[in-house]
């Protein structure tokens, strides 16, 4: 899987936001085309190792050219991804800039909205969405929410807490057979990280704690589904840092139109790309510098 990383060239005005505010810009766009790899298979951009070390590129590039850079607006469409790579990358932002103002024009779900707890301010529209965070895993075959696990789990323990096995139907019989507790281990586990990664990105993000405990249990055990949309208003029924669009109207036009260039893109990563504030030339200053010195030494002979 290539890294679809560069510095974005074609877009002047976006160059000029950069210029004007003196700020990094960078976009983390996951496409909604997924990419061909197979006549019969196509594979959609999630967080991972790719963007893991596409973040670590993009950085390291920064870095050669602004040694402290302060501030980053980023772009970000994603439908998340892995639990690590979408915290690695989270706090790989955050240590790197000291202010960062997300964007979402559209979705930043699940290992996306991970990435937004660490930011300062989340820019929202009418149609932007979040999502909850509560852990995603493998059983019998397909995906499933450790929330709903351990909410079977739950309601066989509370139907046989007063009955014995013979006297329950076979079904609950049937699945309580199919539960294992070491598994049932490994979920809590995993969301117990989940808040852990959560509660420290938002503190990262500048939250105080009991707003970051509060935060990060409602987005893990608050919704009926991972799939749940979490716009503007739930947003800020949560206590998240977002604004609305309004609020950043040219900043928003341009992240839209950079979001419109590659959203059709048939890609299997997410496509990364920065623009950095481009710094005065030195020459021009030693030059004017340069003139004023002649002038004066014309005045001093005149004279």
């Amino acid at each position: 899987m290539l890294l679809d990383f560069e510095e974005e060239k074609e877009l002047p005005k976006l160059q000029e936001l950069a210029n004007k505010e003196n700020a990094v810009i960078i976009a983390l766009i996951a496409t909604y085309v997924p990419q061909k790899v197979s006549p019969s298979k196509s594979i959609r951009a999630e967080l991972g190792i790719t963007e893991e070390f596409g973040v670590e590129t993009l950085i390291d590039q920064i870095k050669t050219k602004i040694k402290k850079p302060k501030k980053a607006y980023l772009l970000l469409n994603s439908f998340g991804g892995g639990v690590m790579s979408s915290y690695k990358i989270a706090c790989a932002l955050k240590n790197s800039f000291d202010e960062i103002v997300v964007f979402v024009p559209h979705i930043a779900a699940s290992g996306g909205t991970l990435i937004t707890l660490g930011c300062n301010q989340i820019v929202m529209g009418m149609l932007s969405n979040l999502s909850p965070i509560d852990v995603q895993t493998y059983h019998k075959g397909m995906m499933v929410s450790a929330n709903s696990l351990n909410k079977a789990f739950g309601k066989l323990q509370n139907y046989f807490k007063d009955k014995e096995e013979a006297d329950a139907p076979y079904p609950y019989i049937a699945l309580m057979k199919q539960i294992d507790p070491v598994i049932m281990e490994e979920w809590n586990a995993l969301q117990y990280l989940m808040d852990k990664y959560a509660k420290n990105l938002l503190k990262k993000g500048g939250y105080v704690k009991q707003d970051a405990d509060n935060i990060s249990y409602k987005l893990i055990f608050g919704y009926d589904s991972h799939g749940q949309v979490i716009g503007f208003d739930d947003a800020k029924d949560l206590g998240l840092k977002v604004v609305k669009n309004t609020q950043y109207p040219e900043h928003w036009s341009l992240m839209k139109e950079w979001l419109g260039k590659y959203m059709l893109k048939a890609s299997a990563s997410h496509v990364i790309r920065y623009i950095i504030p481009e710094r005065k030339s030195k020459n021009k200053k030693i030059q004017v510098g340069g003139e004023k010195n002649d002038k004066k030494q014309k005045r001093r002979k005149s004279q």
